[in-house]
């Protein structure tokens, strides 16, 4: 992580993570679930808020890849079916 980067959604999900939802403009006004849960990870945590974004979407990312194979393994006859669709070029 080479630090904070500001632009684009940045500003708007950090202020929302810092419980200033009164300043926030429609459509990130209606987005506060996310920002809320990352600041009180941040509260809890003492961490800064940009580490703990950048660490609860490392986790979604394994937690989605982990869900994708969990359900392709179900429905897929073979596992090794998993293992191609992965390393597959040609989807």
């Amino acid at each position: 992580f080479l630090g904070p980067t500001y632009g684009g959604d940045t500003e708007w999900y950090l202020m929302a993570a810092e419980g200033r939802l009164g300043e926030l403009i429609h459509p990130y006004s209606s987005r506060f679930l996310h920002p809320l849960v990352i600041g009180s990870l941040s509260s809890f945590l003492g961490a800064d808020l940009h580490h703990v974004f950048l660490v609860v979407a490392v986790a979604s990312v394994f937690l989605f890849f982990i869900l994708v194979i969990t359900i392709l393994k179900n429905v897929l006859p073979n596992q090794f079916f998993v293992i191609q669709i992965f390393l597959s070029q040609n989807i």
